[in-house]
């Protein structure tokens, strides 16, 4: 059974600023926001059959569902789960305003903190506000503070420009070469402090407003096959209250991987609906690839984008897609086939 290891919170969708390449839409004119109560319900509800890991609180913008998001990380000071917030330090017109939100975030139990640093972010967010944020968050207790950066050619908001502003050295978490290099040691202080790089991928309003040159395009076969680590394991709970497979971009509304309002106690009981759901069980097992090359096969005449940056890519361009979701649910006993298969491979190599 897929169980999940950690939880994403979307606090809201508004946002204080409007980022071209926003994978959840989100923006100043949106209003759903969640309320404190549903967040620690369904925190609850998920840990009791499980223990979590980590939650991550998101969005939008989090900080501006300020009930939400304290009474969240109370919550998970409470039951001893790691918490983290990622924000894009529009609160941080100050030093002082900067100082009074970070000793209110750790004054309710937040263990790590990510700040969004970027273009994109630049003409809302001053990267002023994140120097300020940084300066504020060392040496006051969290496990870990990180800068968050997309870039691409051509890009201002890069590791070494975020280096050259802060006036540190840092790790970063890819190398120029694309290889994983950082490292998780921390600080003397016991945090660690380091730079999160990525390139954009096609989600959300990126697909449709940022420049080709912008996206890197992943070895189909060697980057995009295989089981997604994400779906149902790492799921997150939307804006509007629902449980969704993943946070990889806005799925509220979408018919295979948003699973119906979470409230009360029925988070859990959404876990165990989407592990009987064929296609959620293959995205997980088998991967968006996989279902994307069925979907080819049985219904050639759907088309789909020639490349793709990520896995989350695929994902998007198959269950985006109503006839694709259509062709697949009427094929789903090859689904239940091909990965089962693989379960009962898995098992036998883990028993």
């Amino acid at each position: 059974m897929l169980i999940p290891q950690s939880l994403t919170i979307l606090t809201t969708s508004r946002c204080s600023a409007s980022c071209d390449h926003c994978c959840m839409n989100s923006g100043p004119s949106r209003t759903d926001v969640l309320d404190g109560q549903t967040v620690t319900n369904v925190i609850s509800d998920l840990h009791k059959r499980s223990p979590l890991k980590v939650v991550v609180f998101a969005g939008g913008e989090p900080t501006l569902a300020k009930g939400a998001l304290h009474a969240g990380i109370q919550h998970c000071r409470k039951l001893g789960i790691t918490s983290r917030l990622v924000t894009n330090a529009s609160w941080a017109t100050s030093f002082p305003k900067a100082r009074k939100m970070i000793e209110r975030l750790r004054a309710s139990g937040l263990n790590e903190i990510n700040f969004s640093a970027d273009d994109y972010h630049l003409p809302d967010v001053p990267f002023e506000n994140v120097i300020r944020a940084w300066k504020v968050s060392k040496c006051v207790g969290f496990s870990g503070v990180i800068v968050a950066n997309g870039a691409a050619p051509g890009s201002f908001i890069t590791p070494s420009y975020i280096m050259e502003q802060l006036t540190e050295t840092l790790p970063t978490r890819f190398s120029d070469e694309g290889l994983s290099q950082m490292s998780s040691s921390p600080a003397s202080d016991g945090t660690v402090y380091g730079i999160s790089n990525s390139r954009y991928q096609r989600l959300g309003r990126a697909k449709d407003f940022l420049p080709e040159h912008s996206f890197q395009d992943a070895d189909y076969f060697k980057d995009l096959s295989g089981g997604c680590p994400h779906a149902v394991q790492s799921p997150a709970l939307s804006p509007q209250g629902h449980l969704l497979s993943c946070c990889g971009f806005e799925l509220e509304g979408n018919g295979v991987l948003d699973f119906g309002a979470a409230g009360g106690d029925r988070a859990s009981n959404r876990i165990e609906a989407a592990n009987a759901d064929p296609i959620v069980r293959a995205i997980a097992y088998l991967g968006p690839a996989f279902l994307k090359e069925v979907v080819e096969q049985v219904a050639p005449k759907i088309e789909f984008p020639k490349s793709f940056g990520s896995m989350c890519e695929v994902c998007q361009s198959v269950v985006g897609n109503t006839e694709a979701i259509e062709a697949l649910r009427e094929n789903v006993n090859l689904l239940s086939l091909a990965t089962n298969t693989v379960v009962r491979r898995l098992e036998k190599q883990t028993a």
